[in-house]
């Protein structure tokens, strides 16, 4: 399980390195890492990714664009082992509805009452 605060979650939207692809939001992926890799196989990584396939590595995100879908992504199956980091996956839409939920419950600041 990995818990992020309203503010990482935003910022990992804001980063997302694909925008071109947001029309297909069941092809984005957001892989949140538990933490910052220490040695990450990136070199492995883009041997087996396929010709349309992306990814980009950004701080504890692994961002992941998939248009044949993360099932048929070796590139997908191989990411946590050669990141050397457990991580959990979200898509595009699931990811920015729960931003959407999270700004919803915020409380307001004692400074905003």
């Amino acid at each position: 399980m990995v818990l992020l605060e309203l503010a990482e979650l935003e910022q990992a939207v804001r980063a997302y390195p694909f925008p071109d692809a947001e029309t297909q939001p069941d092809t984005l992926h957001l892989n949140f890492l538990l933490s910052a890799p220490a040695n990450p196989d990136l070199a492995a990584l883009a041997a087996i990714q396929k010709d349309n396939e992306r990814f980009s590595l950004i701080d504890q995100v692994f961002y992941l664009h998939a248009p044949e879908g993360i099932g048929r992504s070796k590139l997908a199956a191989q990411a946590e082992k050669r990141l050397g980091v457990a991580m959990i996956g979200r898509n595009w839409r699931t990811v920015c509805k729960l931003v959407e939920l999270a700004r919803s419950m915020t409380l307001p600041n004692a400074a905003d009452r």
